[in-house]
């Protein structure tokens, strides 16, 4: 627990002023008293032009062979007589008997003697040019605009994420943050809040439990185009994350289905990856929804796989077929010639790795939103919009998609950005992002920033970073602009704020200069504080222009203020969400002229989101 001192340096203060009031008479009347016996020697002292004597040469005299001089005459001639011959009859005449001093010096002094001590207790003298300092740098915040607030002391709240003025060397974007704290702490009242304030900005918000939706999309909406891929329903907009030319990126979300990373499964993951690529690759030239596919793929037997296989070979273009036909060949290898091989052995783990990534999405909810594109990037780049990403839970079946989805909305995010310009700041608000795995994490903190584009990430575990590197939170450190702790007090969190801020009375025992330029000193009671907070104290780390500070109040609570008036007046009615459609079975593909009967619904930048005529009323959700 943190030491509170605030007694002790007022008691210091009022010692010291107390003493100040009784030595200032006391000091007054004993001056009086040297003035009266130096009286007549300071006259001839005047008459030959030297230095009068005061209270301070009897004070600290300079004595030599016996005798007392005072220490201006010594300076000066350095003898036992001449000039000063004057001034030793009179330091003669001063020791004949004390000064008289008042009682009350007795009193004024012994409270000096207590009050320095106590004052020395209180106020050490610590290196107060450490980087990270507590609680003594408050930070004014321009504008709502300008800010997204996350702590707040009384009527004042202080902003975690906030571009400051570039003209003083601020950034122009917002920074990456991690929130940290377990369920219950607050963290999607702090995201309703933020949707609610912060009108002049865009955001990508993973909405698990569809509170944000009901809450603050009707607000949004006012500000500019809204969009919701759902996956545990029919209506709202879709995003075929397989509706692109790059391999690589296809690649990347069969790795997210079929991870390699480990070494017991690698090897039938990667075998089940290069079928999926297949698939993929016939998809893309007959211009079908990918995922429709592949699932129809996974929820038959090996001998309707490959049957489904060689109709899609028999019905691409003429000119690819054969490379087609080689592709799956290489890829199902002894299975497309001879079906019993999938019985058991290698091949048959290869088939079972890949309907199990594949299997659980057949339904209609999760296929309608990765089979078709109703989202366009250029409306969230260019203009005030909101994208919401709602699944019921992170587990299977909506784990993967919820992945997939997220990874697609950064990757055409970036795309749009890197061929035309960045437009309006872009906050991405990963919640859950422990329990999920988001897709160009790293890439996102590393580059994102210069895009316009930040990442929020909210985790229960600061060990849950693991997945993203190595190193955990060590590997991210340096792509992070602040750190927030939910009363927090596990033992990564403690070790985090340990290393961070280091030990405040120790150097940093580091031996890089720039680390030890960089946090030379450690703020003890930042950890300690952890475990005695209330349930919404919060604890955050803000990098602010060259400064770091640490941030201690109370999580932001959305039903005050403006956030309050604005979810007391009558709410906005909710966006009106279209129908999806149903993407059409893939075995009704039998000859390349239904090919065009099953157009993609890919559109192209600036294009306006596509508007079905069967729409259902907010009610339905």
């Amino acid at each position: 627990m943190r030491d509170d001192k605030s007694a002790l340096k007022t008691a210091a203060l009022i010692m010291l002023i107390l003493s100040f009031l009784l030595l200032w008479p006391s000091y007054n009347a004993a001056s009086q008293a040297v003035n009266t016996t130096f009286a007549p020697y300071n006259a001839k002292l005047a008459e030959a032009k030297l230095p009068l004597l005061n209270m301070l040469d009897i004070i600290r005299p300079h004595t030599a062979n016996d005798q007392m001089y005072p220490k201006r005459f010594w300076k000066t001639t350095g003898k036992a007589c001449g000039s000063d011959c004057l001034a030793q009859v009179a330091m003669r005449a001063a020791k004949v008997g004390p000064v008289p001093l008042p009682w009350i010096a007795g009193a004024g002094g012994t409270l000096l003697l207590f009050g320095g001590l106590a004052a020395l207790i209180a106020f050490p003298q610590g290196p107060r040019r450490n980087k990270i300092n507590l609680d003594r740098h408050k930070i004014t915040l321009k504008s709502r605009a300008d800010t997204l607030p996350i702590v707040q002391r009384g009527r004042s709240q202080w902003g975690i994420m906030r571009r400051p003025d570039l003209k003083t060397g601020g950034r122009r974007e917002f920074g990456n943050g991690i929130f940290l704290g377990a369920p219950g702490r607050g963290k999607s009242s702090l995201l309703k809040s933020w949707l609610l304030l912060s009108d002049a900005l865009n955001f990508v918000v993973i909405d698990l439990k569809g509170d944000l939706w009901k809450d603050t999309a009707g607000h949004r909406a006012q500000l500019g185009p809204v969009y919701r891929l759902d996956l545990s329903t029919l209506t709202g907009h879709a995003l075929d994350p397989f509706d692109t030319d790059k391999k690589a990126d296809v690649i990347g979300l069969f790795e997210i289905l079929l991870p390699t990373d480990e070494a017991r499964t690698a090897h039938f993951n990667r075998a089940a990856q290069e079928i999926a690529g297949a698939y993929w690759e016939a998809a893309h030239l007959l211009k079908l929804p990918t995922l429709p596919v592949l699932v129809e793929a996974a929820t038959g037997s090996a001998a309707d796989m490959v049957q489904q296989a060689r109709e899609l070979v028999e019905a691409a273009p003429e000119g690819k077929r054969a490379e087609l036909l080689r592709t799956f060949r290489g890829a199902f290898g002894s299975i497309w010639d001879d079906v019993e091989a999938a019985s058991g052995g290698e091949r048959g783990s290869v088939l079972s790795s890949f309907k199990s990534a594949f299997a659980g999405m057949q339904t209609p909810e999760i296929l309608t939103t990765l089979a078709a594109r109703t989202f366009d990037p250029a409306e969230l780049v260019e203009r005030r919009a909101t994208l919401y990403i709602t699944a019921p839970s992170t587990e299977a079946p909506y784990k993967a998609p919820l992945e997939m989805l997220l990874g697609a909305v950064i990757d055409e995010i970036f795309a749009y950005v890197d061929g035309h310009a960045p437009g309006q700041e872009i906050v991405i608000l990963a919640d859950e992002a422990g329990a999920l795995k988001i897709p160009r994490f790293n890439n996102t903190l590393e580059t994102g920033r210069s895009r316009n584009v930040t990442l929020t990430a909210f985790l229960q575990d600061l060990g849950q970073l693991r997945q993203y590197h190595p190193q955990g939170w060590r590997g991210i450190t340096d792509t992070l602009n602040h750190w927030t702790f939910w009363r927090s007090n596990n033992p990564d969190a403690r070790e985090f704020l340990r290393e961070q801020c280091g030990v405040f009375d120790q150097p940093n025992p580091s031996r890089d200069p720039d680390e030890r330029r960089r946090h030379p000193y450690i703020e003890l009671n930042a950890f300690d504080e952890l475990g005695a907070w209330h349930e919404t104290a919060v604890i955050s780390l803000l990098d602010y222009g060259q400064r770091s500070y640490v941030v201690h109040g109370t999580a932001v609570n959305p039903y005050k203020g403006t956030a309050k008036a604005r979810m007391g007046q009558t709410p906005p009615k909710l966006p009106r969400l279209a129908l999806r459609a149903r993407p059409a079975p893939v075995a009704a593909i039998t000859e390349p002229a239904a090919i065009p009967e099953v157009a993609s619904h890919s559109v192209k930048p600036n294009a306006a989101p596509m508007v079905f005529e069967d729409v259902l009323d907010e009610e339905t959700f």
